[in-house]
């Protein structure tokens, strides 16, 4: 193409004030763009060269299928991450947000676009592609609330009684201890077993009344039915009135055959375990529900931890914990925190 040929090309251009036409081979066409934006091509033979317009003429492009008008690529809807108010950012630091491409300020990596999406997210927060997620390896969990594994919490403590197991020992009716059986704190008490013995006038009036009911049930076996059943009846009363005084079935059995009423009647502990406190002497005068003693199961103990305020964050009812007792180097006791008190201790 000469000089003055384009010269006058341009010239017809300006005067008739039509866009300038780019035009590429595609495909064996010649696709033309004008001021409408719609492609125009065409057609020519198989293997015959394609008509190009006087004046004006283009090599084909290097990339097949494709015509490039300066940067943009015409008919591909790419967005420019300008324009769509996402700006640019940093794959490995995704809080970098720049108005236009460029370098990294804090690793100098090229800047990637940033999508709407991970914009809208606000300041301390990120937002991965399924691509970045998959790339990253990242797992997801439920947020719990869990003791720091990587520390120990070592505290101080000491035992003390199960107060779940803790009984105490009552006078069933009133009197004078004679005989105080149990008197030391420490001994091992047996479910049954009689702990003190105690004179009571009330149980001796009761004996008495066993004893006379018993007889006159003698006297009347041979009286008529009414009079038999009568008699019956208040041997009967007699007997549960004893009941009521703590007298054992065994012991009833011996009071009816006795000679003489009793005076003393024996107490008996309905729990078995450790005697943790005499509240009693003996000659002591008591009267009905009097505690003698306090009992205590110890086969199960509290271990009474001594923990600060800063360390109930760290502790919760199920905790499993490991013991040491100073007394038994080398040995490790498992346990369980059941309880944790809800008030502290002002003084400690």
């Amino acid at each position: 193409m000469t000089s003055e040929a384009s010269q006058g090309w341009r010239e017809r251009l300006g005067r008739q004030a039509l866009p300038a036409l780019v035009g590429a081979f595609v495909g064996g066409a010649l696709v033309a763009w004008g001021g409408s934006g719609e492609p125009a091509a065409s057609e020519s033979a198989p293997g015959e060269p394609a008509q190009a317009h006087p004046g004006h003429s283009h090599p084909a492009p290097s990339h097949s299928g494709h015509a490039h008008s300066g940067h943009a690529h015409s008919g591909q809807g790419v967005e420019d991450p300008t324009q769509a108010g996402s700006g640019w950012t940093c794959a490995m630091h995704p809080q970098v947000r720049q108005p236009e491409a460029g370098a990294c300020p804090l690793c100098g990596m090229d800047l990637i676009p940033a999508s709407s999406e991970a914009a809208s997210e606000g300041p301390g927060r990120v937002a991965l592609s399924p691509r970045a997620q998959a790339l990253a390896r990242l797992r997801v969990a439920p947020v719990r609330r869990r003791a720091d594994g990587a520390s120990t919490l070592r505290l101080l403590g000491r035992f003390e009684t199960n107060e779940r197991s803790e009984r105490l020992v009552t006078a069933w009716t009133g009197g004078r201890i004679e005989r105080l059986r149990v008197s030391a704190t420490g001994e091992r008490v047996r479910a049954g077993q009689v702990v003190a013995t105690l004179y009571s006038p009330e149980v001796f009036a009761a004996h008495q009344d066993l004893r006379v009911a018993a007889q006159q049930v003698a006297r009347l076996a041979g009286s008529p039915e009414a009079t038999r059943r009568a008699a019956d009846g208040a041997l009967d009363a007699a007997r549960d009135r004893l009941r009521l005084l703590g007298v054992a079935e065994g012991t009833l059995e011996r009071m009816e055959r006795a000679e003489q009423p009793t005076r003393s009647a024996p107490v008996r502990s309905p729990f078995a375990g450790t005697v943790m406190e005499r509240l009693v002497s003996a000659g002591a005068y008591v009267t009905t529900g009097t505690p003698l003693l306090r009992v205590a199961n110890l086969r199960s103990l509290w271990l009474q931890l001594d923990a600060y305020e800063s360390d109930l964050g760290r502790l919760a009812v199920g905790q499993r914990v490991e013991l040491t007792v100073d007394g038994l180097p080398g040995e490790t006791f498992p346990g369980e925190v059941s309880f944790v008190d809800p008030t502290l201790d002002p003084v400690q």
